[in-house]
């Protein structure tokens, strides 16, 4: 009701600005009249000191909406009045008196008719009773007199019921906004729910997976643990696009600006791309503006994320060919555009569907193809997130023949040295030898040269193009000084003893396909397919950087912190263990806390450089143990940077962290290339030094691990606990260990918890059991303590009491198996 009397009833205009519009153009009017017929001075001074108090307390916005409406029906009230006394009839009053009526009932307030309603009887009385205006002598002066009254309490009558219905209408409405925002609530506590609870495993796989990823692995192993991780990527695409639509729909995405590094942006993009594609025979060609400014501004992860999708879906729907990735950029008066094209060779979208594409949440001819996966919403938050970022999204297709994407991001400029650049281009001569033969076993193979050929020109370095070993032979008769000759791999394994020996005085770069089965030289190195014009410039500058057998590159030349701390405060160690193996790679002296309690008795003898904060943990939740370091005396409390390190991945979770003290945010699983960003960001510069690790074509691969064997007690499964471990036997009986040893101080817990009726710790410890316990392959013990939890979740309390002893029984035949286990 509050609000009802300045509401907007047009584009322009609110009630309240109407009625005293209305109000001024009368009472101008009435000063006309009064000063036409010589009426008393003050009266047309009352009349202007209530249009300027009404103005006044209207512009001035002096109150409450409902205190202006009193304020101005009174001063209406009183003008009225006197106009009525100064009438020589009640006649003459009424119309202007139902004007009134009307004009007023639009402030949908009860209390101002019955102010009008008092006002009236007044007028009433006083032409019949003072003023004796109404001559009441005759039948007909009486029924007059009668009919004129009725009239006004019907229309009073009238308008009460008006007002009323109003009321009633706006109640039921504020009722439904008021679920509607419940039920927006509740569908936003769902998906960070279903976040943390998702995210929570998939951090495990999808973190252990890229570590072992970066190491030396078997070609086996390596492709054992690219499906662990593919499976993971695959799921934690359908929870992002499920929470990033929502988000985007409901307005809670915000575009952020920071610093970032073109080539790791890219190089990611394309890692992830590799990973979409798999086993699909089909060509990926990358051809990237070598001139690109180095360092830009802008939101990094939103960028990715919408040629992702786009890459994403083109890759789905392309069986035959290859996807085409084309990055430049235009130079601007802001900065610069970058301009992405993604053009595939696949089934295109036909002409009916176009206007579809992006503005419903549609997978499009779906009966044509159901092999790819994810839940049709990649392309409608590419649009979204473009949008967002000020930048715009256009395509063209032609169905059966393949599509073409095309993207505008607008971006700040910080360093403009471009992002790629040849070392003694003068001294480059560049032979890329491609036959015929192998050009028509990959048809894009051809277009891949071309490209890079002008690719290499740009740079001023001389390239030459041969397609048969005639005319290699020939090139390398008449120009004596190559400084480097890329040949694929088929030609490379046929004319093997050529190449090595050529080896010897020029640097042979061999371009393999994935998974190619080839051996090299001893002074032969591999690159592999897809290439783009960055792995060549590292090749040719012989720079610190590995390719894996599947294409993925990783930048050795990196960053190690040696002498740098970090503090990991989580209550769940499997979720600490992929922590730490992160900031092992950069050499990182991590320490855990198990609780935000513990996390600050470590704080008071230790200053770390670095704090990891998860959310969801008993007694002290992250938010709160990050307040109180703040509230801590000392510069150093106020300034440690604190990173939330949490399942929970919304942007409301997001936005909860950096309003109460922390510097970054990172949602499990950890984006690698994130966590280095925030790792370099935040850590003391001083503490940085370059690390150095030697190109290896043909990497030194570690020896295979021994299975532990899946044991005969049906507790837990050994099996899907490695699987859950990233394939790493090792990893998981470590895994085990800390879980057998976490058993008795759990149980303790839980039964304390349990004896107290705090039901949510309880609830919170019996979650962590269910993850740790799915986590080693105790599959019933986790389902068991999921239904506990659940119950716990809705204040099913009945369920919980009745199924408490069962679920710590089930944990004691967990823990004896273990116990027993030699």
């Amino acid at each position: 009701m509050e609000n009802k009397y300045n509401r907007k009833i047009t584009s322009g205009i609110s009630t309240e600005q109407l009625v005293l519009l209305v109000c001024t153009l009368y009472f101008i009017g009435m000063s006309v009249v009064a000063l036409i017929q010589q009426w008393p001075g003050w009266i047309s001074i009352v009349i202007t000191v209530g249009l300027v108090l009404g103005w006044a307390l209207s512009w001035l916005e002096v109150g409450s909406s409902k205190f202006r409406a009193y304020v101005h029906t009174f001063i209406a009230m009183i003008d009225f009045t006197i106009y009525a006394f100064m009438s020589p009839s009640l006649s003459n009053v009424l119309p202007t008196l139902c004007a009134f009526m009307i004009l007023f009932s639009l402030t949908n307030i009860p209390e101002v008719l019955y102010m009008i309603m008092a006002d009236t009887i007044f007028v009433i009385l006083a032409h019949l009773m003072i003023l004796n205006t109404i001559d009441l002598s005759t039948s007909a002066e009486i029924i007059r007199f009668t009919l004129q009254i009725l009239s006004i309490i019907t229309l009073e009558f009238i308008i009460f019921i008006m007002i009323k219905n109003r009321s009633s209408r706006d109640e039921a409405i504020r009722h439904t906004i008021e679920k509607l925002r419940e039920t927006e609530q509740s569908k936003n506590d769902f998906i960070t729910n279903i976040s943390h609870e998702i995210r929570t495993p998939i951090n495990t796989i999808e973190g252990m997976g890229e570590m072992l990823l970066r190491d030396d692995l078997t070609p086996e192993e390596r492709e054992k643990v690219l499906n662990i991780t593919q499976a993971g990527r695959i799921l934690l695409k359908s929870v992002n696009d499920t929470i990033d639509f929502t988000e985007l729909n409901t307005g809670k995405t915000v575009s952020e600006e920071e610093a970032y590094e073109f080539s790791s942006m890219i190089n990611d993009v394309i890692n992830k791309a590799l990973a979409q594609i798999g086993p699909k025979n089909i060509q990926l060609i990358v051809d990237c503006d070598p001139f690109i400014p180095q360092t830009l501004v802008g939101d990094e992860q939103k960028i990715r994320r919408i040629i992702l999708c786009l890459m994403e879906n083109a890759i789905k729907f392309t069986k035959i060919g290859g996807v085409i990735l084309t990055i430049g950029f235009r130079r601007e008066s802001y900065g610069c555009n970058l301009v992405f094209s993604i053009k595939d060779t696949g089934i295109g979208i036909k002409d009916e569907d176009k206007d579809k594409i992006f503005s419903t949440y549609n997978q499009l001819d779906t009966g044509r193809d159901r092999h790819g996966e994810g839940i049709g919403l990649g392309l409608v938050i590419a649009k979204k997130m473009a949008t967002l970022l000020n930048g715009f999204i256009s395509f063209q297709s032609e169905y059966g023949n393949g599509t073409e994407f095309n993207v505008t991001i607008p971006q700040r400029i910080k360093d403009k040295s471009p992002y790629l650049s040849i070392d003694s281009p003068e001294k480059m001569r560049i032979l890329i030898h491609c036959t015929e033969s192998d050009a028509d076993r990959h048809p894009m193979r051809t277009e891949k040269v071309i490209r890079f050929v002008e690719d290499f020109s740009k740079l001023g370095i001389v390239v030459r193009h041969t397609s048969s070993m005639d005319e290699l032979k020939s090139s390398l008769m008449h120009i004596s000084d190559f400084s480097h000759i890329f040949v694929y791999g088929l030609d490379y394994s046929i004319n093997k003893d050529f190449f090595d020996e050529l080896a010897d005085r020029i640097s042979v770069i061999i371009i393999s396909p994935p998974r190619w089965k080839v051996t090299p030289g001893e002074n032969v190195r591999i690159i592999y397919e897809p290439f783009y014009t960055a792995t060549f410039v590292h090749a040719i500058n012989d720079d610190k950087v590995l390719q894996y057998q599947d294409g993925t590159l990783v930048h050795g030349g990196g960053f190690a912190a040696p002498e740098a701390t970090a503090l990991i405060v989580d209550d769940n160690l499997m979720n600490i263990k992929v922590a730490e193996s992160i900031l092992e790679k950069y050499e990182i002296k991590a320490e855990r806390a198990l609780s935000g309690r513990e996390a600050l008795e470590k704080l008071s003898n230790t200053h770390y450089d670095l704090i990891f904060m998860d959310h969801m943990m008993p007694e002290m939740d992250g938010i709160e143990t990050g307040r109180r370091i703040r509230q801590k005396s000392g510069d150093y409390y106020k300034n440690v940077p604190m990173i939330a390190l949490t399942a929970n991945g919304t942007a409301e979770a997001r936005e909860l962290f950096l309003t109460n003290g922390f510097q970054d945010f990172i949602a499990k699983p950890i984006d690698l290339n994130l966590m280095e960003r925030v790792l370099k960001r935040r850590l003391p510069s001083d503490k940085i030094r370059k690390k150095d690790r030697s190109v290896n074509g043909n990497l030194n691969m570690s020896e295979a691990f021994e299975e532990v064997p899946k044991q005969p007690v049906a507790q837990i499964d050994r099996a899907l606990g490695i699987h859950y471990s990233g394939d790493d036997a090792e990893l998981y009986a470590e895994l085990l260990e800390v879980f057998k040893d976490s058993i008795e101080e759990t149980s303790e817990k839980i039964n304390s918890c349990y004896k107290e009726k705090d039901w949510e710790n309880y609830r919170i410890l019996v979650h962590s059991l269910k993850s740790n316990s799915r986590g080693i392959g105790a599959q019933k013990l986790s389902e068991a303590a999921e239904a506990v939890e659940k119950a716990c979740k809705i204040n099913e309390i009945t369920y919980v009491e009745s199924h408490h002893e069962e679920l710590m029984e089930m944990y004691d035949l967990v823990k004896q198996e273990l116990e027993n286990d030699k």
